[in-house]
């Protein structure tokens, strides 16, 4: 498989496994804070919405201007994402669905010269629309493997 169908494929499902480890604990879970300054699996989950919906304006910066200088995002920071916080989980599911059918359907239409465009991070410097989706990708993963660990401690698992 080539990078960008790698990409692709991992777009196309990898959220679903977000969507499950929400939709299939019950709310007290999703809501916990087993360490009180760390998130909990909902806050997780909103993040990872909400980003997904900054890395849309993102690409659409990219495409638009010529190696544009993409700021860091933080939660904390984001005057939106305590609105996001404010949606049940239904509400941000749907989001999800809803952006991440644009982000791979974008993402499929963008021609080779397109994949090349780049926009500057602050920590890694130039990356290519390609890179941009590879770091969504892994960015996502980190935090579905947070939401995965706080599961697991729900249950006792590792006691």
């Amino acid at each position: 498989m080539s990078r960008k169908e790698v990409i692709g494929f991992n777009l196309s499902g990898q959220h679903e496994l977000g969507m499950s480890l929400i939709l299939n604990n019950p709310e007290e879970v999703i809501r916990r804070r087993p360490v009180p300054d760390k998130w909990s699996m909902f806050e997780h989950y909103a993040h990872l919405v909400r980003y997904q919906n900054v890395f849309l304006q993102r690409v659409d910066l990219i495409l638009s201007r010529k190696d544009p200088v993409i700021e860091r995002y933080s939660a904390e920071t984001d005057p939106e994402f305590t609105e996001w916080l404010q949606m049940d989980r239904e509400d941000l599911t749907q989001r999800l669905v809803e952006d991440r059918f644009g982000v791979l359907i974008h993402f499929q239409e963008l021609s080779p010269a397109a994949l090349k465009r780049k926009g500057i991070h602050p920590v890694y410097g130039p990356l290519s629309l390609l890179d941009w989706h590879e770091f969504f990708l892994l960015h996502e993963a980190h935090h579905l493997h947070a939401m995965w660990k706080l599961q697991m401690m729900s249950r006792g698992a590792g006691k």
